[in-house]
């Protein structure tokens, strides 16, 4: 729109993208595309996420970017990892004058880092990932830029709440699910017991519940069985 400013047009461009059904590795993608076009002095940028005991890198515009973050990943140090065990912001403003992190920062000088900007992903309290933005040049996130860039980790943070919010509920359709097939198992069992023993439904369940309990075998898998039982017999 006509004389709307980047920043504007940025955030229109990012709200859009918050509400359409892409991956999680998508939209962070168009986030990290977003902020390093909005920020002059950011070269590159991604998101380092914490899953299941490990970190990944998510929207990365580059290979250097990947490059950058497995480096810390393998030291076990740097920017990234501060901000993510820390949950604060973390800058270099010249990375050839830093004596933090000695065996990531030799490594990420040769490729020719000299700047960089983390900022903590949070999502209902805990910090499950940050917002990474490198630079070729010194002195690339001054206070100006780490503002505008705090604003931008607040949509990446929004990205990561939707994606596990979609996460759980997914999880919970599958639980669901699976307890609606379980009912419907055990069902099945204690009609075939009720005509087979000639007893009531309460009487037949209970006889799945000795069994399961004498075998030491879930009760879902004792229907089956006995489900099972009568369906070999008819074929």
């Amino acid at each position: 729109m006509t004389g709307e400013s980047a920043e504007l047009q940025t955030f229109r461009s990012l709200s859009q993208s918050l509400l359409s059904e892409q991956s999680l590795d998508a939209t962070l993608r168009q986030v990290a595309r977003l902020t390093k076009e909005l920020l002059p002095g950011c070269d590159s940028a991604g998101a380092s996420i914490a899953a299941e005991g490990k970190l990944t890198t998510l929207g990365a515009t580059d290979d250097f970017t990947l490059a950058t973050d497995r480096d810390q990943y393998e030291a076990n140090e740097g920017p990234c990892l501060d901000s993510l065990r820390s949950g604060e912001r973390t800058v270099i403003s010249d990375l050839s004058k830093e004596d933090r992190w000695p065996r990531w920062r030799e490594r990420a000088v040769k490729k020719g880092l000299r700047s960089s900007l983390s900022l903590p992903l949070h999502v209902q309290g805990k910090t499950l990932g940050a917002l990474n933005l490198y630079s070729r040049s010194s002195n690339s996130f001054g206070s100006e830029a780490q503002e505008v860039a705090q604003l931008l980790s607040s949509q990446a943070s929004i990205v990561l709440a939707n994606a596990q919010l979609y996460e759980q509920s997914q999880k919970l359709s599958e639980e669901l699910e699976q307890a609606l097939e379980t009912r419907g198992l055990i069902g099945e069992a204690k009609g075939i017991i009720m005509e087979r023993e000639k007893c009531s439904a309460a009487e037949a369940f209970e006889m799945l519940k000795k069994i399961s309990q004498n075998a030491n075998v879930k009760l879902r898998d004792v229907a089956a069985e006995v489900v099972s039982r009568v369906d070999s017999s008819r074929d």
